[in-house]
């Protein structure tokens, strides 16, 4: 399996975006969701209410 760290834009669905360098989309939401104070594991705010989108690595934003 293929352990390159990739960047992924994170969204929530209360309107937050954040940029972050993970492994995997997972980890990018679980890493947004601790950067913003949620609670990774939590139903309705944590990432079951987030969505990662690898960003390619010419193009930032």
């Amino acid at each position: 399996m293929d352990s390159e760290i990739r960047t992924y834009k994170v969204r929530h669905h209360g309107g937050r975006e954040l940029i972050v360098p993970a492994k995997n989309g997972t980890e990018a939401k679980r890493k947004a969701c601790r950067f913003w104070g949620y609670r990774p594991n939590d139903w309705w705010m944590g990432i079951t209410a987030c969505s990662a989108k690898l960003i390619s690595s010419g193009k930032v934003g």
